[in-house]
C-alpha cells in the first residue's frame, strides 16, 4: 500500500461519548494517541464503526494502536461474577473485532490500557473488576497522580521484547485503571509487573511480529525521545514498516 513520504498508517480506533447537542453519541479520542503515533514516526488514522467499512479500514493500515476507554468488557472476561456491569458497547465490541482481527492476521498491534486488556483477554486472559481488591497493595493505580506524572515502577522480564526495545529493567510509569488482567492465556506473556505490588502492567503475544499491551499510558512522555515509552511506540511503528 502507499503511505506518505514512506510513513506507515497507524489505525486507532475511536471511542464514544455522550453529546450535549443530540441524543446521538459523538466519536471522541484523546488527541494525544495521535500526536504520539505522529512524532514517532507514523500516520495516524481514525477508525470508526461502519461494518461495512471495516475490511477497508483493516487493510489500509500498517498497524493499529488500541487506546484505553471507560466502557464494559465482555462479562464472561472477568474472573468475578459481575452482574452489575452495563452491556458491552459498540465501542467495546468495535475493539473487539479489531483485536481479533490484528491477532488472526498477525497485523502489528499496541494495546494500552484497555486496549491491553483486550488483547490479552481475547488471547484467553482473565481480568478483574477491581485490582484494588485483588491485591495488597499501597498503590492507586486509579487515582494515584495525574496521568502526566509518575505512579510506580514497573520491573521488565529479561529477554522479552520490552526489555529489548527499552533495555532497561525497571522504569517509572503513571497508571489510570481500576480493572486490570489477572490471569494469562497459553500463547501469551507477562513481560512487565508492577515493582510494588506485582499487577501485570505489561503482555506480549508469542507467535506474532508484534502484539505488546501496557497497563500504562505511554502517549503522555513521547516528546522525550531517550524516554522507554518513546522508544515503545517507535519500535511498534518500526516494525509495521517491516510488515508491509
Amino acid at each position: 500500500m502507499q503511505t506518505t513520504a514512506n510513513k506507515p498508517i497507524i489505525g486507532i480506533p475511536l471511542g464514544m461519548k455522550d453529546s450535549t447537542f443530540s441524543r446521538h453519541p459523538h466519536y471522541a479520542m484523546e488527541a494525544l494517541y495521535f500526536e504520539a503515533v505522529s512524532q514517532c514516526g507514523g500516520i495516524p488514522q481514525a477508525l470508526t464503526y461502519q461494518a461495512e467499512h471495516f475490511d477497508h479500514h483493516m487493510a489500509n493500515v500498517d498497524g493499529v494502536l488500541i487506546p484505553g476507554g471507560s466502557f464494559a468488557s465482555p462479562t464472561h472476561w472477568y474472573e468475578e461474577e459481575v452482574p452489575t456491569l452495563p452491556e458491552a458497547s459498540a465501542w467495546s465490541d468495535f475493539y473487539l473485532k479489531v483485536t481479533e482481527h490484528c491477532l488472526s492476521h498477525k497485523k502489528p498491534v499496541l494495546g494500552i490500557c484497555a486496549g491491553m486488556q483486550f488483547l490479552a483477554c481475547v488471547a484467553g486472559g482473565q481480568m478483574t473488576v477491581d485490582i484494588q481488591q485483588k491485591i495488597t497493595t499501597k498503590i492507586d493505580h486509579l487515582n494515584g497522580a495525574p496521568k502526566e506524572e509518575n505512579a510506580h515502577h514497573v520491573t521488565l522480564l529479561k529477554g522479552s521484547k520490552l526489555h529489548q526495545i527499552t533495555g532497561l529493567e525497571t522504569f517509572a510509569v503513571n497508571s489510570a485503571h481500576r480493572e486490570a488482567v489477572t490471569q494469562l492465556g497459553t500463547n501469551t506473556t507477562a513481560s512487565a509487573h508492577c515493582t510494588e505490588d506485582g499487577c501485570i502492567e505489561a503482555i506480549e503475544v508469542e507467535d506474532h511480529p508484534f502484539a505488546i499491551g501496557v497497563q500504562w499510558h505511554p502517549e503522555f512522555f513521547t516528546k522525550d525521545q531517550n524516554s522507554p515509552h518513546y522508544q515503545l511506540i517507535k519500535a511498534f511503528i518500526n516494525e509495521t514498516r517491516h510488515n508491509k
